[in-house]
């Protein structure tokens, strides 16, 4: 009797451990979504199980709907899988703005329930106002430069470039203390990956021409600023992968695109006007007096247009969370 009990218990009990659904019974095409803000997406689920008669049923939510979510005109969120043909069901996939979500699926049949989890990453479109934003600034960076270099003589550059302590410690701030600082900030608000690389790029960058317009209505020591400028885009070039490197490793990125095209466009664009108007100034300073005298009317206006096309084109920032916005 007692093997018979053990006989029947294991027919009824086994068909049921064997038909347990696990994640690889779950195909996903595409394995990850990425689409563009506010815009619908179709995710193919694939069930490649054990065959079974029983009732499978789908439950679906999302982590951050404000991201991504079942399309509302779907009508629903639950689903027979059993009454799918192919066992392939298409999902509609609606996102909102930019960031990352989980999609989870819920699979119930019977006493067996499988959760499983989806990644949608939600970009941000780029509006045509991305492009015009450098054709707008690229020339207002590059006269400025110019006007710049028209107020500095090229001795205090070589003064400088002579007994370079300013030039040691500013180095030393950009590409040691500020990434340390950024890998600080991201780890206490314990940011996403994501936030945190770019927060750690942002503390890797280097200097660019906004600095010399600050240093130039403060009235600070421009030659020096101008030297910074210069030395630091350069050793970005070297210093930036290298930070990225060492801290990025923390966050799971093991490879980080540098954006050396940037890097060196920029170069270009502030170096040789700024080097140009030295030059003036050192053959022709009448000349470069004139050219002094729109310094400030456009540093004004290079101001504004970066306020108000930045504020343009950055307006997604409103649905980060707070953390990163604060780091």
């Amino acid at each position: 009797m007692a093997g018979l009990a053990c006989a029947v218990l294991v027919l009824c009990v086994l068909p049921g451990v064997l038909l347990q659904y696990t994640d690889s019974d779950f195909l996903f095409d595409p394995p990850i979504l990425k689409m563009a803000e506010r815009t619908q997406e179709n995710v193919t689920l694939i069930y490649k199980g054990p065959n079974s008669t029983d009732y499978i049923r789908l439950r679906m939510s999302s982590a951050r709907r404000e991201v991504a979510a079942i399309a509302q005109n779907s009508g629903q969120n639950t689903f027979n899988l059993t009454a799918v043909p192919n066992n392939t069901l298409l999902i509609p996939v609606q996102s909102g703005h930019l960031g990352i979500t989980t999609l989870d699926f819920t699979i119930n049949s019977g006493a067996s329930v499988t959760v499983m989890e989806y990644t949608v990453k939600v970009y941000r479109a780029r509006p045509p106002v991305d492009a015009a934003l450098n054709y707008i600034l690229i020339p207002f960076l590059i006269v400025n430069a110019f006007a710049m270099g028209t107020a500095v003589e090229w001795a205090l550059v070589v003064k400088i470039l002579k007994r370079p302590y300013g030039v040691a410690i500013g180095a030393l701030s950009q590409f040691v203390f500020m990434p340390l600082l950024s890998f600080g900030f991201a780890k206490a608000l314990s940011l996403d990956d994501v936030y945190a690389i770019g927060l750690l790029m942002v503390g890797s960058a280097p200097g660019g021409g906004l600095s010399n317009i600050l240093t130039y209505f403060l009235e600070a020591d421009l030659p020096l600023s101008m030297t910074m400028t210069f030395v630091s885009t350069v050793l970005a070039l070297g210093m930036m992968p290298l930070s990225l490197f060492i801290y990025g490793r923390a966050f799971g990125f093991d490879t980080i695109n540098v954006p050396f095209t940037n890097i060196v466009i920029s170069l270009i664009s502030i170096t040789v006007p700024e080097l140009l108007g030295i030059l003036l100034r050192h053959k022709k300073p009448l000349i470069a007096d004139k050219f002094m005298k729109i310094i400030r009317p456009v540093s004004a206006l290079f101001i504004i247009a970066v306020v108000v096309l930045g504020v343009m084109v950055n307006t997604h920032v409103k649905y980060a969370p707070w953390q990163p916005v604060l780091g």
